[in-house]
């Protein structure tokens, strides 16, 4: 939501452009709790990949926020294990909230499609968390051996 106002003083108009304080808040939708099996030989062990992660972001009144950035970052998980959920190895990733609401993580790709992340070297479980301001959602991916 933006807010803007005009001044006139002496020939010079001032133009102030302000967003809404709050954001919004997230509630979790798809993706959490995945276990996938580490397979094929593109790392060490095999590569575990994930579906898309969705999140809803609304307002005070509950009601679904269009073009609202979410970032998503990498949460707990064993230190021997990679997890990755941007194609340049970024440790956060941001997704924008479509026009009802729903921002969805699913920049990583290949023949068979798009997908959220992929984990490899280890097995556990790797978090997710979806952040807008000071609400957080948390995701669980669990990664198995073959």
């Amino acid at each position: 939501m933006f807010r803007f106002e005009s001044t006139l003083v002496w020939g010079v108009c001032a133009v102030l452009a302000t967003t809404a304080g709050a954001q919004g808040s997230l509630s979790l939708v798809s993706g959490d709790n995945q276990t996938a099996t580490r397979v094929g030989t593109n790392s060490q062990g095999g590569e575990a990949l994930y579906a898309p992660l969705s999140v809803l972001v609304t307002d005070a009144a509950g009601k679904p926020l269009a073009g609202v950035p979410v970032v998503f970052s990498q949460g707990v998980k064993p230190a021997a294990m990679a997890c990755q959920f941007d194609p340049s190895g970024d440790a956060s990733s941001t997704a924008i909230s479509d026009a009802t609401g729903l921002a969805t993580l699913r920049k990583m790709s290949n023949a068979a499609g798009a997908y959220s992340a992929r984990i490899y070297y280890a097995d556990g479980q790797c978090q997710i968390l979806a952040t807008l301001g000071t609400s957080t959602v948390t995701f669980h991916l669990n990664a198995t051996t073959k």
